[in-house]
This record gives structure tokens, C-alpha cells and sequence, in this order.
């Protein structure tokens, strides 16, 4: 209440909010008797007695039974309806004693109207406060957002407060989403429509720029008046499109008929078409311009949906004639200058109405068939970003390969100076090392190690997506299910209260016959927004699972329990793809273990170098004058290995602790899919026994029961609360009976996710 009065006091502050309230429902008067039990002693009476007065003088009591023929009736006391309306007729009930005497109620009990506690009320399952306001002045779209930004700056509401805000606003945001839709599958019949008229695709186009040509006009309008766009203005841009083309289509007829009367020059076209029907067009624009005039000036009662219409649709004329007549002319000749295409009408009906899919988004979805779940499982499996997400993992390890032989760089060495003598001498020395050849292999093992379990791990991700949208899938089923039968449960309660009422009024039954059944649809009522709730979730789910910002439509039949076609084992775990993940780890941590013993052999090294040395050698006994031309060349082979090994022996040791590690983790995963699977497998046992008991059982048995009792009260032989306990009974039945097959569903999916099926 504290935050509501916040928002309040901001609200007023705004311009064009008018008399904004904020609704406290108040707890509603009751009759409330509270008895004396010293003064119930005196006189001997106990209260299960005195309540027995009070309930047949209100309600009824039976005192008998009235036999006519085969048929009987109960005899029903109780005062007459003129005796039972006020405070005072309780008070001056009169209670009969043991002693024979009759002693008024007041007398034995404090009788007087008290207010109940305050009505909470809820929606969606949550307390809500009503802020009502009016707007004048303004569009109420502007206003909400001005609410929004000054309630985000200035108040700070406390974790678990929403604010939403409803009304007016929000059939806006409502009617705008069907207007989405609805411009253009109209836009999109006016251009087949042209199609199937002209057989013409280019000529179609051609009349159909008339609509942003009248778009201009009806926007220009619209900002000189200072009218936001609202849902009649949408209204008015849908009749503006349909005259605009009218005209074009008056233009272009013209000048076809003008061109098979045998006039070449284009022109010659366009000058006497535009002068021959410029009368027709200005009719046309001016009789609706003038039909929208009052609209467009009214200021009394519905003016504020009149108003935007009509300001449209005549600003859309005045632009759409005046461009009309001068634009299209020029772009008829510009057309005509292209080379003509025709096509077949029936392949481009088709075409178009395929780029209409593509255009319209989900609004193409409508027509097309219903997925099943198997379809839908296929589908997330393509558009899911995790099984993507585990592809490129694949790919990633697959390029590793190449690298598993790593060489190391070639080192390049230049030694130019006085190395040898005085002379300046140069030698280069190139050099390669070379890893051992084991080491190598072994990790080019690993990486292929790597890559199947990216693969495990990518069959693991889809085993979960699978149970993800089969749970999703079969939530939205029994949702819809459930959903259908509290709707047929519906129209009972509804012919029920229709039956209390009428009771009510001929004087058969008391009010609370009436107020009863009115709470039970009322209840019924609850259940079906909570059902919606719940029916809004599973799509979430599915549109997030499946990475779509429109769910597909899903095939709708009986909601069945899913056949478990064999029996299951739990060794059956062994197939789950998870188990087999964990396999593949202890797979990998054995194979680092051997690249680490591989990295204690040793390494190699070849070199060669090239060099000059200047000066005298002596060349078997005889000196002779080397210059820097002459070159000497040697090689070099070298072996590297390790001297310390303590290293090595801990990296060996880690990786063989690392297997360890693996295959315990994998120990206690399949200790725990194999009780999860034991568990599975029980809830489904239990679960089909419950089906069956309704079956066989509950279901028969209470559309019986319900049958005699519809009956029965129908002819007056059973009172209404007989009659609202078998209803409550059937509906039990029927709703539990769905959440048997829930159970057991649920159940089937989570074994097939355990044995990876």
C-alpha cells in the first residue's frame, strides 16, 4: 500500500492523469451469531440444536417424505421468504425448548452484522493494489512511458514488487500486435488481388506505390493535428490503402485501354489517360474525404476514435491523389521501358504468397502442418546453440590434429667477424631439433582421444536436449488437457449456477445454494488463468529449447500415456551417454599418462654450417691463399635428454592420480544413474497402477454417481450440496486421472533419458 501511494502521489504530477484512485477492497458484511452458553444452559438447549432452528428456517430442513404414485418428494420446512430477509427476522427467531417454551434468538445469542476481514486479492498468484487513472489531453502510451521512466528514477521498489500496468494500455499493446499482422496480410491481398486484375507483376507494383504515396499524406496529418498513432489510426491507414489503389488502378486501366486502341507513343499515353480520368480520381478522393469530414471534427461522444480515423483517411487522400496523378504517370513510363515479364497467374499467386511466409514470419506458420514431437525433437536438435556449441568443439579438436607433430623452429645462426684471424670471416649455421618420434605419436593419440569425447560429450548434450523437450512437450500436452476438461467442467458449473438461481428466485432454495455454486465456477475460473500460466511456461520452454521467438504450432491429440515399450534393467545405464562420457575421460587421462612417459626420451638435433676462412691453410705440405669465396662446410647431430627427472616423475604421478580420479568419478555416476533408473522405474510402476484404478475404477464410478445425482436434483429428491459433492467428485476423478498419466509420462521419459534412448 506504502509503494502504491508513492507511485500515486508521482503519477499526479503528470500531465494528463485525471483522477487517479487507488482501490482497497473492504471485507464484506456478514451475520454473525455468537450464542450465550450459560444463558443455552438455563433453558437446557445445546448449540448443535439451536443451529439446527436457525439452518431450517433459512436454509430448509427435511421433515418428511410426500409420496405421489411411484414418485416422492422431500418435505421441506423453512420460514417464508417475506420472514427471512432482515437482521431482525434472525433476532426474532424463536427457539423451542426442552420445557415446551419458545424463546427468541436474541435472547440466547448476540445477533449483528460484522464486516469480514479485507478481501486480498490476487492475480497469478500474487497480492496486487489497483492504481486507477483516467487521461485526458494525451495518448496513453506517452503517459506510461513517462510513468515508467519517472517511477525508474525516482522510486526504488523492494525485492518481489512488479508493476504492470493494464487497461486501456494494454489493449493498445494487444491491438498492436494483431495490427502487426494484420497491415500486411492486407497489404499482401491488395498486391494478388492487382496480380489476378493487370496479370502483371510489374503493373501490380506500379499501383501499388500508390500506398506510401498515401502513407505520407496520412502521417503529415496526423503530426499537424498532434494526434499520436493509435489502433483506429491503424484502422483508417487500412481503408486509405484500399482507395489509394482504387485510383491507380482507375490511372492505369486508362492507359492500357489507350495502348490496345493503338496509340504507341507513351506520352501521348499518360497526357490523354491523366485528362480522361481525372474527374473519376477526384471523385473518388473527394467523396471520401467529405464522408470523413464530420468524423475528422466531432468532438462529442466517440470522437476520440473517430478523429484519428478520419484524419487519415483524408490526409492520405489529399497526398495520394495530388502524387497520384503526377508521380505515377512518370513511373508508368519509366516501367514500360522495362522489359516485360509475365508470368503464369496461378505459379505467381504461388510465389507470392510463399514470399508472404518469409515476410510474415510465424503469421505462415498458421498453414502450415502441426509438428510432432519427433519433428520437434529434430528441430531443437538443428537450432539448439549447446548442439552447435558441441560441433564446433568436434571441429576444434579435429584441427588439433595437425599439430600433434610439433616441430620445433628452425634456428638460423650468422657469425661474421674475426673469429678465425684478423680477416673478416663469415659462418652460418642452420639448425633443427627434433622431438622424439614417440612423444608425437602419443599425442596425436590424444588428440584423437580428445575428439571422441567432444563426441560423447555432444551425444550427451542431445540425450539432454531430447529429455528436455520431451518433458516441455508433454507438460504443454497435459496443460492443454487439463485446460479442456476444467472448460467442459465449466459449462456444468455454469448450467448449475443458472439452476440455483432460478431456484433462488421462485423461493426453492436459500441464497447460499446460489453464493456456493457461484464460488465453485468462480474457483473453476481461477484454475483456468493458473492452467493458462502454466500453458505459457511450457512455451517459453520449448521456444528457448528449440531457439525461436515463435513456437511452431504442435500437433494437439488425446493426452496418452507414452508406451514403454520393453522392460528396463539397470545395467541398462551402461547405455547412457553420460556414462559413456566419463568412460572416455578415464580414456583420456590414460593417454596423457603416456605422453608424459614419452616426454623422458630423448630429443634430437641436426645442423649444418657454412663458413669462410681467410687466409693461408696448408694443403698437403703446401700453403695456399683461401679469399672469402672459398666456403667450408660441416654438420652437426645432437642428442638432448633430461638429467633431472623429478619432473617428469610428478607429472607421471598427477597424471596416473588423474585416472584414478576418472575412474572413480565414473564408479559414482553409474552408481547414481542406476538408483535414479531404480527410481524412475518404480514411479512408473506406481503410476500405471494409478491409471488403471481410475480406469477401471474412479472414472466409471464417478460419472455414475454423477449421473444420479444430476437427476436426482433435477426432480428435487437430493438437496444441492449432494449435487455439488458428486460434481467436485467427478472433477477430482478426471483432473486426477490426468495427473496419473502426468506422473507415469514423466516417469517413461526420465528411463528413456537413463538408458540414453
Amino acid at each position: 500500500a506504502s509503494q502504491a501511494a508513492k507511485i500515486g502521489d508521482l503519477s499526479r504530477k503528470i500531465p494528463g492523469v485525471t483522477d487517479l484512485v487507488v482501490e482497497r477492497v473492504k471485507g464484506l458484511p456478514q451475520i454473525v451469531v455468537s450464542f450465550y452458553r450459560d444463558r443455552l444452559a438455563e433453558y437446557g438447549l445445546s448449540i448443535a440444536e439451536a443451529n439446527r432452528t436457525v439452518n431450517a428456517a433459512f436454509a430448509g430442513a427435511t421433515a418428511g417424505i410426500i409420496y405421489e404414485g411411484e414418485k416422492r418428494y422431500n418435505l421441506t420446512i423453512r420460514l417464508e421468504n417475506q420472514s427471512r430477509q432482515n437482521l431482525e427476522d434472525v433476532q426474532g427467531l424463536y427457539i423451542h425448548t426442552p420445557k415446551g417454551e419458545n424463546v427468541p434468538l436474541s435472547q440466547l445469542a448476540d445477533v449483528s452484522f460484522k464486516v469480514g476481514s479485507n478481501q486480498i486479492q490476487r492475480e497469478n498468484t500474487k497480492r496486487f493494489i489497483t492504481l486507477a487513472f483516467n487521461v485526458r489531453g494525451r495518448d496513453v502510451e506517452s503517459i506510461v512511458n513517462e510513468i515508467k521512466a519517472k517511477i525508474a528514477k525516482q522510486i526504488k521498489l523492494p525485492v518481489g514488487y512488479l508493476l504492470s500496468f493494464g487497461g486501456q494500455f494494454e489493449n493498445l499493446q494487444a491491438a498492436k500486435a494483431r495490427l502487426s499482422i494484420a497491415v500486411p496480410v492486407a497489404l499482401l491481398l491488395i498486391l494478388v488481388l492487382l496480380f489476378f486484375t493487370f496479370g502483371s507483376i510489374k503493373q501490380s507494383l506500379l499501383i501499388f506505390t500508390a500506398i506510401p504515396l498515401s502513407a505520407i499524406g496520412g502521417i503529415l496529418a496526423l503530426w499537424i493535428r498532434g494526434m499520436p498513432f493509435s489502433i483506429s489510426a491503424g484502422v483508417g491507414f487500412i481503408a486509405l490503402f484500399g482507395v489509394a489503389v482504387l485510383n491507380g488502378i482507375v490511372l492505369i486501366a486508362e492507359f492500357n485501354r489507350l495502348r490496345q486502341s493503338g496509340e504507341i507513343d507513351l506520352n501521348q499515353i499518360v497526357l490523354k489517360g491523366t485528362s480522361v480520368r481525372l474527374r473519376p480520381v477526384m471523385m473518388t478522393a473527394l467523396v471520401a474525404s467529405l464522408g470523413f469530414l464530420p468524423m475528422a471534427l466531432s468532438n462529442g461522444s466517440g470522437a476520440e476514435v473517430q478523429k484519428p480515423l478520419a484524419t487519415v483517411v483524408i490526409g492520405g487522400l489529399i497526398s495520394a491523389t495530388l502524387l497520384t496523378l503526377l508521380v505515377l504517370p512518370c513511373l508508368y513510363i519509366m516501367f514500360e521501358h522495362l522489359k516485360p515479364v509475365r508470368f503464369n497467374k496461378v505459379a505467381a499467386a504461388i510465389v507470392l504468397l510463399l514470399m508472404s511466409g518469409s515476410a510474415f514470419g510465424q503469421s505462415a506458420s498458421l498453414s502450415s502442418a502441426p509438428l510432432s514431437l519427433e519433428q520437434v525433437i529434430e528441430q531443437a536438435k538443428q537450432n539448439n546453440l549447446s548442439i552447435q556449441r558441441g560441433q564446433y568443439l568436434i571441429r576444434q579438436q579435429q584441427a588439433l590434429q595437425g599439430a600433434a607433430h610439433d616441430w620445433s623452429n628452425l634456428d638460423f645462426v650468422a657469425n661474421l667477424g674475426q673469429y678465425n684471424t684478423i680477416n673478416f670471416d663469415q659462418q652460418v649455421t642452420v639448425t633443427q631439433r627434433i622431438l622424439n618420434p614417440k612423444y608425437g605419436n602419443t599425442q596425436l593419440q590424444l588428440t584423437r582421444e580428445h575428439i571422441k569425447g567432444a563426441e560423447t560429450q555432444l551425444k550427451f548434450t542431445a540425450n539432454e536436449l531430447v529429455y528436455a523437450v520431451k518433458r516441455a512437450y508433454y507438460d504443454y500436452q497435459f496443460f492443454l488437457a487439463k485446460k479442456q476438461q476444467l472448460e467442459r467442467l465449466d459449462s456444468v458449473l455454469q448450467n448449475f449456477v443458472r439452476a440455483a438461481t432460478l431456484r433462488t428466485k421462485t423461493g426453492e432454495a436459500s441464497s447460499i445454494e446460489q453464493i456456493l455454486a457461484e464460488s465453485q465456477l468462480s474457483e473453476n475460473h481461477f484454475l483456468q488463468e493458473q492452467i493458462k500460466n502454466d500453458l505459457q511456461i511450457a512455451v517459453y520452454q520449448l521456444r528457448t529449447l528449440l531457439n525461436t521467438n515463435e513456437l511452431p504450432a504442435l500437433a494437439t491429440t488425446e493426452y496418452r500415456k507414452r508406451n514403454l515399450v520393453e522392460k528396463i534393467e539397470t545395467s541398462r545405464v551402461a547405455q547412457n551417454p553420460l556414462l559413456i562420457f566419463y568412460q572416455q575421460q578415464i580414456a583420456i587421462t590414460r593417454q596423457q599418462l603416456a605422453v608424459e612417459k614419452a616426454r623422458r626420451l630423448p630429443d634430437f638435433s641436426i645442423g649444418y654450417s657454412n663458413a669462410s676462412l681467410i687466409g693461408n691453410q696448408l694443403i698437403k705440405g703446401e700453403e695456399r691463399f683461401f679469399t672469402a669465396a672459398n666456403r667450408f662446410h660441416s654438420a652437426q647431430l645432437g642428442v638432448s635428454f633430461p638429467i633431472i627427472s623429478k619432473p617428469f616423475k610428478a607429472r607421471i604421478a598427477a597424471a596416473e592420480m588423474g585416472i584414478q580420479a576418472a575412474q572413480t568419478q565414473s564408479n559414482f555416476q553409474q552408481r547414481e544413474l542406476e538408483g535414479q533408473l531404480s527410481n524412475a522405474i518404480e514411479n512408473q510402476r506406481k503410476s500405471e497402477n494409478a491409471i488403471l484404478y481410475y480406469e477401471k475404477t474412479a472414472l466409471p464410478t464417478a460419472n455414475s454417481v454423477l449421473q444420479r445425482a444430476e437427476r436426482a436434483y433435477r426432480a428435487g429428491e437430493i438437496p444441492y450440496t449432494e449435487y455439488l459433492t458428486a460434481l467436485q467428485y467427478l472433477s477430482k476423478a478426471r483432473l486426477g486421472y490426468l495427473d496419473a498419466i502426468a506422473a507415469y509420462n514423466k516417469a517413461v521419459i526420465a528411463i528413456e533419458f537413463l538408458i540414453g534412448n
